[in-house]
């Protein structure tokens, strides 16, 4: 699996994983814009495969909408499974 901090496309740029599992990630990040946003993907264990999403043969983040952040983030906060600590979320996307 490719290191998920380094897959900057043209719509966001990870700034901080915040949740990574069986190959699904959720990154906050910054869009082209420089709105901070959050975005998720399902990586490829194979280097050859992209994971999902793609386009045009080049994998690409889901971005995800604003109104969904905070619910979100209140899942990845409640889920003890996880072990998230709250102080790796930025301030700015609470």
């Amino acid at each position: 699996m490719i290191d998920p901090s380094i897959l900057i496309t043209k719509a966001f740029e990870p700034v901080n994983i915040i949740f990574i599992k069986d190959n699904f990630v959720i990154a906050e990040g910054k869009e082209m814009n420089g709105n901070r946003i959050l975005a998720m993907r399902w990586m490829s264990e194979n280097p050859e495969l992209n994971g999902f999403p793609s386009s045009f043969g080049h994998p690409v983040w889901f971005l995800v909408h604003i109104d969904l952040k905070d619910a979100i983030i209140g899942a990845l906060i409640s889920s003890s499974a996880i072990g998230l600590d709250i102080r790796s979320i930025t301030k700015s996307l609470i």
